[in-house]
């Protein structure tokens, strides 16, 4: 039986398992690990596709059974655990990532995966499809989340994943994404605080204007944050979430 506090909705449809797999683009040179392979289902196309899994399972009674259902394979390795205490840096370099997680684990794994010392050259993620839209949207639906995951990584929607696809049916419906690495993050490491700073500043006001939410939060004059979006060629009633990351980036370096 799933466990609820655990977040267990297990995928059923193999239509949508040979979808991930395509996404992943494995070959047997990689290394996947696998975050709650739950019942497996997905962990046997993994072996097929990848010359080595990795799999991190919460729940003890699915850590058991696992062990159990893939005793002879020789190209599997498990580990019994939260992914949250896993040291990303016992895995090869360019291993990928493929993973149902739970929905409330979303926001907290994408940035430990992204700003890890070893992060994965690709991640195909199973996650709340509203949460892949807010990631993926288009100029003007900018947000913390997505400008964040794309300092460091290509966000992507792959495909759409109905409630009914999964047992048992979670309240909100799916969808898979994709986070292909950068070879050289967008912003600095030494300048990355200073400039996720400046967001978490600007999007507490996503309302208002970045004018007057920066000058009050960082305690600047607010012609200094005026003329720092007009040598970025922005208008001075632009607010947040109608900013590109690009757009972002200039804007940040006119101001330090």
């Amino acid at each position: 039986m799933p466990t609820p506090k655990l977040g267990q909705h297990f995928l059923t449809n193999h239509e949508a398992i040979d979808k991930i797999i395509t996404a992943a683009d494995l070959s047997k040179k990689d290394t996947v690990l696998e975050v709650g392979p739950g019942r497996g289902i997905l962990t046997a196309e993994l072996l097929k596709a990848a010359g080595t899994v990795v799999a991190v399972e919460k729940d003890g009674e699915l850590h058991h059974k696992l062990k159990k259902k893939f005793k002879d394979s020789d190209n599997f390795e498990l580990s019994l655990g939260d992914i949250r205490n896993f040291h990303l840096g016992l895995m090869p370099k360019n291993y990928k990532v493929v993973a149902n997680i739970p929905y409330y684990l979303t926001g907290q794994l994408i940035p430990w995966l992204l700003t890890s010392q070893n992060p994965p050259s690709l991640s195909v993620l199973m996650i709340q499809n509203e949460v892949a839209d807010r990631l993926t949207g288009p100029k003007g639906s900018g947000n913390l989340l997505q400008l964040a995951s794309q300092v460091f990584a290509e966000p992507q929607k792959v495909f759409f994943v109905p409630r009914e696809d999964f047992d048992p049916a979670p309240n909100v419906d799916s969808a898979v994404i994709t986070l292909k690495k950068h070879k050289k993050d967008m912003v600095p490491a030494g300048e990355q605080r200073s400039f996720f700073r400046i967001l978490k500043f600007a999007f507490s006001g996503k309302r208002k204007k970045i004018t007057n939410t920066l000058s009050a939060a960082l305690k600047v004059p607010r012609e200094q944050i005026l003329k720092a979006l007009e040598q970025t060629g922005l208008s001075e009633n632009a607010r947040p979430q109608e900013l590109l990351l690009a757009e972002w980036i200039q804007f940040y370096n006119q101001l330090k």
